[in-house]
């Protein structure tokens, strides 16, 4: 097969050398793209104030609240961006929320103080090396005036790093009392600290 092929062209090298490259090529694995494996830390926690909107406000407008954060390699400043677009993130935190004040038939009156618990998990998302934005959901406990309340919420956080462990964390908190029309709404503007 060869010797036809070598007698039958006028340029008998170069089609040996395409046929061996072409050969070559076939043996090669296709999947070219190298892991990039994840290069940040897997904790973080964060402190800040909290800001009710909506309905929330008129009854607890200001808080402040605290997280402790786990997704594997996905926080803080990376080398580089990791291939695989989303991850696993876990957050627990405690939010407190301070009660206004108000005046009711020319009668002062103090609404009591406000503390939500919760354990949520969902997805994360590192638009670049230096931030990322994540979406969680999950149960949670609501505290007030001696009464505990089951709630549901969800958060969509992002954080940008201004180092390779600290950032500046803004997000949306939805908390659900399952008994109650409206939910309950924040935003939070906090620091953090990866570790």
């Amino acid at each position: 097969m060869w010797t036809l092929l070598i007698r039958k062209n006028k340029y008998p090298i170069i089609t040996l050398t395409c046929l061996l490259l072409a050969l070559s090529g076939v043996g090669q694995e296709k999947n070219n793209k190298t892991k990039v494996l994840p290069t940040g830390y897997s904790k973080s926690v964060s402190a800040g104030v909290n800001i009710a909107f909506g309905e929330f406000s008129e009854t607890h407008p200001i808080g402040v609240g605290a997280n402790f954060t786990w997704s594997k390699n996905r926080l803080g400043l990376m080398d580089r961006k990791p291939s695989k677009a989303f991850g696993f993130i876990a957050d627990g935190g405690i939010d407190y929320y301070f009660g206004a004040k108000e005046i009711v038939s020319s009668f002062p009156y103090q609404y009591n103080n406000f503390t939500y618990l919760h354990t949520y998990a969902g997805v994360i998302y590192n638009l670049c090396k230096k931030g990322n934005i994540n979406l969680t959901s999950g149960p949670a406990l609501g505290l007030e005036g001696g009464y505990t309340t089951f709630f549901w919420g969800a958060n969509l956080a992002g954080a940008y790093y201004l180092n390779e462990k600290i950032a500046i964390t803004p997000a949306i908190q939805f908390m659900k009392d399952p008994n109650s029309y409206d939910p309950l709404l924040s935003m939070t503007i906090k620091g953090s600290w990866a570790f």
